[in-house]
């Protein structure tokens, strides 16, 4: 059995950005991505249209940003945040699950202090009532949710198809504005691997 990546990187295919660019438009929007690891999900947002801004732990990866996104809302505050780096229309982002040091919850807490709409790509089990999240669940439930085919994440240096760390997942959304909930098909998913947007893997 292999050890979990001590930085939780496991990152996002190309489908299911476009899937939820089809659903929310991003265009002419200023989107951060807090957690973006490889750039999957923003090299999808510029292309439609968003400016982005990025930022990661991980010192191994070309980001505009190098930080512990949790940590440093705590230490600026929403509005201490803000005036640093300028507004943001939304924040869109596959956080890493569990750290030594941060969890997707907490960095969903962070997001909702800088950002108006916050969406996340998380495994469905995060919607399980625990207590590192219970707080954020009874009080700010996710308004939205894009259901997904299961999800393969790539791991650094992980390229072509993948074939493990399947996971059901879903995108969920905080704040106004969001599209109806639903569902992303398995042919959808193939239309996009079809077309052959970048980093697609079909499972």
């Amino acid at each position: 059995m292999s050890e979990r990546d001590p930085l939780d990187r496991y990152y996002t295919p190309a489908w299911a950005v476009e899937a939820l660019c089809e659903r929310h438009d991003v265009a002419g929007r200023r989107v951060l991505e807090p957690c973006a690891g490889d750039g999957g999900i923003a090299s999808v947002l510029r292309r439609r249209g968003a400016g982005v801004v990025t930022g990661d732990a991980d010192s191994g990866v070309s980001t505009d940003h190098r930080w512990d996104f949790p940590a440093l809302v705590r230490e600026l505050g929403g509005a201490g945040f803000k005036a640093h780096f300028g507004r943001f229309d939304l924040v869109i982002t596959n956080p890493p699950y569990s750290t030594p040091t941060t969890t997707a919850a907490d960095v969903i807490r962070a997001a909702l202090l800088v950002a108006p709409v916050v969406v996340c790509l998380l495994r469905t089990s995060w919607l399980d009532v625990v207590d590192e999240r219970e707080d954020l669940l009874i009080e700010r439930f996710p308004a939205w949710l894009l259901s997904l085919p299961r999800v393969g994440y790539r791991q650094p240096g992980q390229v072509g198809e993948v074939r493990g760390s399947q996971y059901p997942s879903a995108w969920m959304g905080w704040g106004a504005g969001l599209p109806r909930s639903g569902a992303v098909s398995k042919q959808e998913r193939d239309r996009w691997l079809r077309l052959g947007s970048p980093q697609m893997e079909l499972l």
